[in-house]
């Protein structure tokens, strides 16, 4: 429950106010996950969104913190709040063929 807390408190911080409307997937950019590779997980998921012909709009967004430090590279997908942890890039259209 902390760890959400947390994750609310950050995301409130960044304009997330319409995430609710589009699909969003949220990448952490924060130190901890840019030290275990956040930074190329977010480029594989901005080349695999250009690559795939997607039935509804996703909107991509780096942010600050999801809170939950240690575990990144972190991905939040919303508004069904499906969390993925230790994300390697390769993992990536896979995880675009659930959405």
């Amino acid at each position: 429950m902390q760890d959400w807390d947390r994750s609310e408190k950050a995301m409130g911080t960044i304009g997330l106010e319409n995430v609710e409307q589009v699909q969003t997937i949220l990448i952490c950019q924060h130190k901890a996950c840019r030290k275990a590779g956040a930074a190329a997980v977010l480029a594989a998921f901005e080349v695999a969104l250009r690559q795939v012909d997607l039935p509804k709009p996703i909107a991509l967004r780096p942010v600050r913190c999801l809170g939950r430090c240690g575990n990144g590279p972190m991905v939040l997908i919303l508004p069904e709040q499906v969390w993925y942890d230790h994300v390697h890039p390769d993992e990536v259209p896979n995880l675009i063929d659930r959405l």
